[in-house]
């Protein structure tokens, strides 16, 4: 974590970026918030909460600083939309069966469409996603756990205060110890929530793996939607937010128990309750959508450190955690009803079935390029540490003896750091490597910071090898044809770079991939990624990373 902080502080305060930290104001009990980010066009902004705990403050403040470490606030929203809408419409007759058969509901077709139309749901589960990875990598369930309990236990908890005045005046011992059970039940219920992915669970009830990225988690819940609903369920009852004890019955009860609603109503209630917006928010809040917008909830909610909290509705900072331009740019188009779901069976008050999805589809390479990049930041930036024998005798810190120190310095790298080796061979279109082609110039220039880049081609033999390549001049033009036998570039591309360089392999994926594994299980410390354009693969991998963009 403290190699992550100085990196962050380092490299988002120059190099064109403004980090700006607000971490002395005291948490308030009336406004439960532990922090929130955003950033706005260059300025990363970051509040935290200080509580006087040493581990949850820094924990805190490092949850934060992963959004921005992770690339969350880089602007990709709109195109992981897109990868979503995609998802739901390949899907959608098999997801509406499962939900409504794991809920016991009868509206998953609604709450599938409200995936892409409803800022509060879409920004909910974004958020989710955002905070099961930073709360994976960057912390872990014993930190979450931890900031849990310390930041409850700062809280009053007027129930318990009533129900101890009732324990006091009980005559009755079997009353008094009646009550101090109600009282050891009432400590185990969380009043701070936060999110991880293991509170998340699979079909097969297993619970959702560590460590994956934002996009992986965001696909992930909204192909599991039924998780969502129980984990508002848990929250409601208490809990927190894990799925694996909520069953049927207790979903059946929460959509027709509460507050005189039922169904979508008692499940946007739960949202509000938890501090994630709802239809009833006020009419006045500057980040509610605009009037004719059939979804009246706050586009964000403002928990911040991936919490959910009952107090939380008339927190003044709402709307705020993980704001960046893309989010409000999204969120226009939404309100001026540019982006809709399609419509769809059941989805009757917001676009029929007729509605057309004006979402800009999404470049799956370019969404698999900010993972990347993200990896990129955490090369760039080389920490050293330099032994100095005479480092504090020359500034007069110790004169009277010779005392070895230790500094620290820090370098960034302007060498290639990404070689992409493409396939091109016969079964590789040529209409797609110019694509992807075009797509890497436009990152790599949009990354900046004066980067360079190398491009390998092969099929059975190595095709060209062009180095040094600027991404502000015209794609190179490259030869295709051939054979396919890949194997041979992975040795190649080891011959020719260390471990500081990042490989990624473009392919369809239709060769001798055992061969593949041979070489790339070798290459421990190597950071590789393969990008398949071809069918789904079963092939396991030990060092190489792979997208599968067909499947």
């Amino acid at each position: 974590m403290i190699d992550i902080r100085g990196d962050v502080e380092f490299f988002y305060n120059d190099f064109g970026n403004t980090l700006l930290v607000d971490d002395k104001k005291k948490f308030d009990i009336n406004n439960p918030e532990l922090g929130y980010c955003y950033k706005y066009l260059t300025v990363y902004s970051v509040f935290v909460a200080k509580t006087g705990d040493i581990r949850n403050d820094l924990c805190a403040k490092m949850h934060e600083y992963g959004h921005i470490y992770l690339g969350h606030l880089d602007g990709i929203h709109e195109e992981l939309d897109s990868m979503l809408l995609r998802a739901i419409n390949d899907h959608r007759d098999e997801l509406v069966v499962h939900i409504n058969k794991s809920c016991g509901i009868d509206f998953a077709d609604k709450l599938l469409h409200r995936v892409i139309d409803d800022p509060v749901l879409n920004h909910s589960l974004h958020n989710i996603a955002m905070d099961m990875e930073v709360n994976s990598k960057i912390l872990n369930l014993d930190d979450i756990t931890y900031q849990e309990k310390t930041v409850s236990d700062l809280l009053p908890n007027y129930e318990e205060e009533l129900l101890k005045y009732m324990q006091d005046h009980a005559v009755d011992q079997s009353k008094k110890d009646e009550i101090q059970k109600m009282i050891d039940k009432m400590k185990k219920e969380t009043k701070i929530k936060l999110i991880h992915p293991t509170r998340y669970h699979n079909p097969d009830n297993t619970p959702f793996d560590e460590g994956l990225t934002y996009p992986d988690y965001l696909l992930k819940i909204v192909l599991n939607l039924d998780q969502f609903v129980k984990m508002m369920v848990s929250i409601s009852r208490g809990g927190n937010g894990d799925t694996g004890d909520v069953t049927d019955q207790d979903v059946q009860d929460a959509l027709n128990g509460g507050k005189g609603q039922s169904g979508m109503d008692a499940l946007d209630g739960m949202m509000s309750d938890s501090g994630m917006g709802g239809n009833g928010s006020s009419g006045n809040d500057p980040n509610a959508p605009a009037k004719d917008s059939p979804y009246k909830g706050k586009r964000d909610h403002g928990g911040g450190n991936g919490s959910g909290n009952q107090n939380q509705q008339n927190n003044s900072n709402q709307g705020m955690d993980h704001r960046t331009d893309s989010r409000d740019d999204a969120d226009k188009k939404r309100e001026l009803g540019q982006i809709k779901s399609g419509g769809g069976k059941g989805c009757g008050d917001s676009g029929g079935p007729d509605a057309t999805r004006l979402v800009t589809p999404g470049d799956e390479v370019e969404m698999a390029l900010d993972e990347v990049f993200r990896t990129y930041k955490s090369h760039v930036v080389k920490r050293d540490f330099k032994r100095d024998v005479t480092y504090k005798y020359n500034r007069g810190i110790l004169r009277g003896l010779i005392s070895p120190s230790y500094r620290q310095k820090i370098t960034i790298s302007d060498e290639p750091k990404f070689v992409f080796i493409i396939d091109i061979s016969g079964s590789m279109d040529t209409r797609l490597v110019d694509r992807i082609l075009t797509t890497i110039s436009k990152k790599m220039k949009k990354l900046g910071r004066g980067l360079l880049y190398d491009i390998l081609t092969w099929s059975t033999v190595k095709g060209e090898h062009i180095t040094d390549i600027d991404p502000r001049k015209p794609v190179p033009r490259i030869s295709m044809g051939g054979g396919t036998r890949m194997a041979g570039a992975i040795d190649y591309f080891k011959d020719k770079y260390d471990p500081s360089a990042i490989m990624i392999l473009i392919s369809d994926f239709e060769d001798y991939l055992e061969e593949w594994h041979e070489r790339e299980e070798k290459m421990s410390g190597y950071t590789m990624y393969g990008f398949n354009y071809g069918d789904k693969v079963n092939q396991k991998w030990t060092n190489l990373k792979v997208k599968n963009f067909r499947s």
